[in-house]
C-alpha cells in the first residue's frame, strides 16, 4: 500500500516539471500542440528523459506483479494455454468472439521473447503505460493533472486487472484522436484492431455520433433522457438484452445485479457537471478535440449511470473506454474556465478529493492484494 501511495505521488511530481518545462500552449482550431521550446535543445531532452522515467516507474510496479486482480488467470492462461508457435494456435481463438489479436499477440510473445509469463506481464504493462503516458503528454493541458488522474481514477489498476481490454483502450484513444481530425480510414483501421484485442472497442464507433460543434446540444440531452429511461427500466431491460445476444459472452444474469456506488458515478460526473457550467465558455475558446474529449466524457459518465442501475461490470467496463478522455476534459475545463481567484482553492479540492477518492477505492472499499516479485514493492 505504502509503495502505491508513493509511486502516485512520485509519478505526479515528476509529471508536474514536464508541465512546467514544456510551456504547451494549444491553437484554437486543431489538436496540435505548439512547443517552441521543447522542440528543440535541452528542454527536448530533459522532457523526455522524465517521460522515460515516469514509464519506468510505472512499469516497473505493474510489470514486477505476480498477484492482483486477474493476474493470476493471465499467467496460468499464458503458462498453460497459450502455444510457442502460431501454428499451434487453436483455430478457435481466432474467432472473431475469442479476442483473436489477443491470442496471435501472446502467441507471439511466447515464440519469440519468452515463455516466462512475467515476461509477457512486463511487456503488456511497458505497452499500455507507454500509450497512455505519451497521449497525455501530448494532449493534455495540464500533463500533472492527467498522470494524477490516470492513477486515482484506476484507469493505471485497470490495466494491471484486464490486460485485453487495457490493450484494446491503449489503442483506441489514438482512434478518438483520428476521428477529431476526421481521419476515416485510420480511425475505422484502429478500432477494427482494438475490438479484436475486446470486442468493447466497437463502441468506439460512436465517436463519429458524438462529434459535434458546440458541447451540450440536444444529442446530449437525448443520451442522458435514454440512459434515465433505461435504468428506471432496468430490468426489462435488461431482460431483452439478455434475449436478443443469447445472453452476453463472459457475462451471467446473476452479474447483472451488481451496481457501482454513488460515489463513483458521482466521481465520474464531476467533468460533465463543470462542463455543463461552463458550456458557453467551452464552446467559445475549446479546439474540436477538446469538445470531442467533453461528449466522450458524458458517454463515459453515462454508462457509470447504468451500472448503478446494476450490471457493474459490464457497462463501468464499457464506460471505462471512454473514461480517458475525461482525464483531458477535466483539466482542461479547470485550467481555462475557472476563474483566477478561485483557482487556487480549486487545485487544492481537485488534489484532496481526487486523493480521498483513490486511497478510499483502492486500500478502504476493496482488498489491494498486490504483490511483485521485488519485495520492496510489497510494504
Amino acid at each position: 500500500m505504502i509503495s502505491y501511495i508513493l509511486l502516485l505521488w512520485g509519478v505526479f511530481l515528476i509529471s508536474l516539471i514536464t508541465t512546467f518545462n514544456e510551456n504547451k500552449i494549444f491553437k484554437s482550431n486543431s489538436v496540435d500542440v505548439i512547443s517552441p521550446k521543447i522542440k528543440m535543445g535541452n528542454h527536448l531532452f530533459i522532457n523526455q528523459f522524465l517521460l522515460m522515467i515516469i514509464i519506468i516507474l510505472l512499469s516497473i510496479f505493474a510489470g514486477s506483479r505476480i498477484s492482483y486482480n486477474d493476474t493470476f488467470v493471465y499467467i496460468r492462461r499464458y503458462t498453460l494455454e497459450v502455444p510457442t508457435s502460431l501454428f499451434s494456435l487453436d483455430p478457435s481463438y481466432l474467432e472473431i468472439s475469442n479476442n483473436p489479436a489477443f491470442w496471435i499477440y501472446q502467441t507471439l510473445i511466447k515464440s519469440y521473447i519468452s515463455t516466462d509469463p512475467q515476461i509477457f506481464i512486463a511487456i503488456s504493462s511497458v505497452l499500455y503505460i507507454m500509450s497512455f503516458v505519451y497521449f497525455y503528454w501530448r494532449f493534455s493541458p495540464k500533463f500533472g493533472m492527467s498522470i494524477f488522474l490516470f492513477i486515482t481514477l484506476g484507469l493505471f489498476l485497470l490495466g494491471m486487472a484486464a490486460i485485453k481490454q487495457i490493450l484494446a483502450i491503449s489503442i483506441g484513444i489514438w482512434a478518438v484522436y483520428f476521428a477529431s481530425e476526421k481521419k476515416w480510414v485510420k480511425f475505422f483501421l484502429l478500432v477494427l484492431l482494438a475490438s479484436l484485442f475486446h470486442p468493447f472497442a466497437l463502441l468506439y464507433l460512436l465517436i463519429p455520433l458524438i462529434i459535434s460543434k458546440d458541447v451540450w446540444t440536444v444529442k446530449t440531452f437525448f443520451m442522458i433522457i435514454t440512459v434515465f429511461v433505461i435504468g428506471s427500466l432496468f430490468e426489462s431491460f435488461i431482460n431483452v438484452l439478455m434475449v436478443l445476444t443469447g445472453n452476453i459472452k463472459d457475462y451471467s444474469e446473476s452479474s447483472f445485479e451488481e451496481s457501482v456506488s454513488i460515489f463513483r458515478v458521482l466521481v465520474y460526473g464531476v467533468p460533465v457537471f463543470l462542463s455543463f457550467i461552463y458550456k458557453r465558455n467551452i464552446n467559445e475558446h475549446g479546439n474540436h478535440f477538446i469538445k470531442l474529449c467533453i461528449n466522450a466524457s458524458v458517454v463515459s459518465f453515462l454508462f457509470m449511470v447504468l451500472s448503478f442501475f446494476g450490471g457493474a461490470i459490464l457497462f463501468s467496463r464499457a464506460g471505462a473506454f471512454f473514461s480517458p478522455m475525461s482525464l483531458i476534459a477535466l483539466p482542461w475545463i479547470l485550467v481555462n474556465c475557472i476563474p483566477r481567484k478561485q483557482k487556487i482553492m480549486i487545485y487544492y479540492l481537485f488534489f484532496t478529493l481526487y486523493f480521498i477518492y483513490f486511497f478510499y477505492g483502492t486500500f478502504i472499499n476493496v482488498d489491494f492484494s498486490y504483490k511483485s516479485i521485488f519485495s520492496w514493492l510489497n510494504i
